[in-house]
């Protein structure tokens, strides 16, 4: 064993919205508290970013599945009782509306991207810097009184803007447009937006969901412009940073112990739970399985090695600090330095590469800073699970195939790369995918051991995910 998602700006909106417009609408005079105009109205992202929170009180995690509901004392709650978060007020956290506004608690609105384009007002309206008033929607307001009722109309039909909508009618925002998309599907089914291009997917029943889930990202990863190959694997994805996400600095280590990630768990996943194989690499849906590092069946996929992008983009797994907790399933980007934490050689070469990794195990033996990518060969560190896998010798405990590379070169560095490569060749002869992953280190990551890297939080590639 050795735990982004959700995103802020890619949203399953509401359309349950209610204007209370006066005479006075067009005034673009701030902002009274959120609290007293639209809390509680649009889902909103909660303190740590990583779910959705509903008016009703469902909860919904990065792939749009409902987890679990909020309760009266602001703890988001899974259907076994188990706290996924603590903390969520509706006053306090941002909201995301049909049209792809941002309300923040202050009254502040944003677009997807972050960009600050207005304020609400004291009718519950949205007053853009451009002096346009328009609602949730985007829609453009014309206030009319009538004796009866106070209506918000639109000036192009002479219909009422947004009247009530069926709380259990949803649609879907496109962050890059800020427009609906699929404006009312029933609560039976289901839409999703890529978050690599933006482009929307089908709605599906809820009983095909999930495959037809990873089925349409391959299918829109193939048709992206970006894609420089019919490997969607290699589609190059749109690194998308978390705001108010961790970031910092520290070093990256290396392992793999064949064990079953303890992300793998229910009960330490938070909602995002991993993938588990056994020794024939099928997948185990028993999330209860023990693990092979207890004599159980479960263990490390081989699908989780490492992916190669481009020369200077990848992605992979890692384990992260145990002490930290609460990361199964969260992104991030890890910018090399072009340094090394006990000496630099090859990692000059590492300057200016990214690594996107997605945390799916923890490490008692990680410290903050640190993430400990999972490649065959680095290493089996605490745990060792491999030895049903027909491999050969694993090379050093702690730093694997490359550590006995240096050592026996006298801590040559020239030598590492063609060392590295031989060991990876022999080692994992029965497995091509093992040998893949291995030789990754001595490709992509350029033989380097433990290269320094500044970090910071993203929203998962649709390769992790599907991969997770």
């Amino acid at each position: 064993m050795k735990k982004y998602v959700l995103t802020t700006f890619i949203a399953l909106a509401t359309a349950c919205v209610f204007w209370n417009c006066s005479d006075d609408s067009s005034s673009s005079t701030p902002n009274n508290p959120t609290s007293e105009i639209v809390a509680g109205l649009y889902p909103a992202v909660s303190p740590s970013g990583h779910y959705w929170v509903y008016p009703d009180g469902t909860v919904y995690d990065v792939r749009m599945r409902p987890v679990g509901t909020l309760d009266a004392e602001g703890n988001l709650v899974n259907e076994a009782g188990v706290i996924l978060e603590t903390g969520f007020d509706w006053t306090k956290v941002n909201m995301v509306t049909p049209g792809g506004y941002v309300i923040i608690p202050d009254g502040t609105i944003k677009d997807g991207a972050g960009n600050v384009v207005g304020n609400l007002t004291a009718e519950g309206n949205i007053a853009l810097n451009d002096g346009t008033i328009v609602d949730g929607s985007g829609n453009v307001l014309e206030v009319v009184l009538s004796s009866s009722s106070v209506e918000v109309i639109d000036p192009n039909t002479g219909l009422p803007v947004n009247p009530g909508i069926s709380s259990s009618d949803m649609g879907i925002v496109d962050p890059n447009t800020g427009l609906p998309v699929i404006p009312g599907i029933s609560s039976s089914d289901a839409g999703w937006v890529d978050p690599n291009t933006g482009v929307v997917q089908p709605g599906v029943s809820s009983s095909s969901s999930e495959n037809n889930w990873n089925n349409n990202n391959q299918q829109n990863q193939q048709s992206s412009s970006s894609v420089s190959s019919n490997n969607n694997n290699n589609s190059t994805p749109v690194i998308n940073y978390v705001p108010g996400g961790e970031s910092g600095s520290g070093w990256a280590t290396r392992y793999w112990d064949c064990c079953k990630p303890s992300c793998s768990w229910t009960e330490n996943a938070g909602g995002n739970t991993a993938k588990q194989c056994n020794v024939q690499q099928q997948e185990l849906s028993d999330a209860s399985a023990q693990s092979m590092c207890e004599g159980g069946p479960a263990g490390t996929c081989l699908s989780q090695i490492p992916i190669v992008i481009n020369d200077n983009l990848a992605l992979a797994f890692a384990a992260v600090p145990a002490a930290n907790g609460g990361k199964c399933g969260r992104c991030f980007a890890l910018e090399f330095t072009g340094t090394g934490k006990y000496g630099t050689d090859n990692h000059k070469k590492l300057k200016g590469k990214t690594l996107i990794v997605m945390a799916s195990n923890v490490g008692a033996d990680v410290e903050k800073g640190q993430f400990d990518i999972m490649i065959p060969g680095g290493g089996v560190g605490i745990y060792n699970g491999c030895s049903g896998f027909g491999w050969g010798n694993m090379g050093a405990q702690y730093g694997g195939l490359l550590s006995d590379c240096e050592t026996s070169s006298g801590y040559d560095a020239s030598t590492y790369k063609s060392c590295l490569t031989q060991k990876c060749n022999s080692v994992f002869s029965n497995n091509s995918k093992a040998k893949e992953g291995c030789l990754f280190l001595a490709t992509w990551m350029e033989a380097a051991g433990n290269p320094m890297h500044n970090y910071r939080e993203v929203e998962c590639p649709a390769q992790l995910l599907n991969k997770y």
